[in-house]
């Protein structure tokens, strides 16, 4: 059956579209020999390698950011998304061809849009089959941004069908991807971990975070995907909505470039 496909403005200020350690030492083989009137000894010469202290340090490093985003990642994180089979070939694509995905992309007219574009739909009309495209087309075509994606999944475990999930992975993808943004997330990580036993993070404080310490982000351009935003309570929907609105609001604000794509059924409250 052929859907029909429009656009309209949500009123929210957001596009919306339907669908139908320790120290090495060295020393000198041959030595400095005193002559005494008793026998002869060889004076060696103990020295730190100049590389033992940087390569334990720089391992020491690693170590710690894997901790890092341990701490932040989860079992099913990409589960989802990776068994949504692709789109059959151009059945997609029209989507690029469209004024709204164009300004989304584009990031032009910001004061309609805000930079976040909501798809609606009826469940079942490929909704996440369209994000998935979406989420391979700014993995392949827009390499100078950064893109984070998350795919809620509502038969899944707790953390795939929450809202603390979604925060959760895509800090973990901003992370991995943007050192600067590493950076300014490694001292609370430090401090978290000082302070508690058993590190858990929590969904007020990695909003936190992306509000407030990525005012100075100095990495590539972001594009935030969230898929399927129905499969968590209404509740959470609201929530959701309303924190990545306030994020891309915040962003533009501080002149930051990010944009964020949302999918959904219809809520006529929203």
């Amino acid at each position: 059956m052929k859907r029909s496909w429009s656009f309209y403005n949500s009123g929210s200020g957001f596009f919306a579209h339907n669908t139908g350690s320790g120290t090495l030492h060295s020393n000198n083989a041959v030595g400095e020999q005193y002559n005494a009137t008793g026998p002869q000894y060889n004076h060696f010469n103990y020295y730190e390698s100049p590389f033992s202290r940087t390569d334990q340090e720089r391992e020491r490093l690693e170590r710690e950011k894997n901790d890092c985003l341990r701490s932040l990642s989860f079992n099913a994180i990409h589960i989802r998304r990776d068994k949504i089979p692709p789109a059959h070939p151009s059945t997609c694509e029209w989507i690029r061809e469209t004024a709204k995905f164009r300004q989304w992309r584009d990031r032009t007219d910001l004061s309609r849009h805000n930079a976040v574009l909501w798809i609606k739909g009826h469940p079942g009309t490929g909704k996440s089959t369209l994000m998935k495209h979406i989420w391979s087309y700014c993995q392949r075509e827009l390499q100078a941004r950064t893109t984070a994606a998350y795919f809620f999944h509502a038969r899944g475990d707790l953390l795939e069908k929450t809202p603390l999930g979604m925060i959760r992975s895509l800090v973990c993808q901003l992370l991995m991807e943007e050192e600067s943004t590493y950076q300014h997330f490694l001292p609370l990580f430090r401090r978290k971990k000082q302070l508690h036993i058993k590190l858990e993070w929590g969904e007020a404080e990695l909003q936190e975070f992306l509000l407030s310490e990525m005012q100075t982000y100095q990495g590539k351009p972001l594009v935030l995907l969230v898929d399927a935003l129905d499969e968590c309570s209404e509740l959470q929907v609201q929530d959701v909505v309303d924190f990545l609105e306030l994020l891309s609001i915040t962003y533009i604000r501080h002149g930051l470039n990010v944009s964020i794509c949302l999918s959904s059924r219809h809520y006529p409250n929203m």
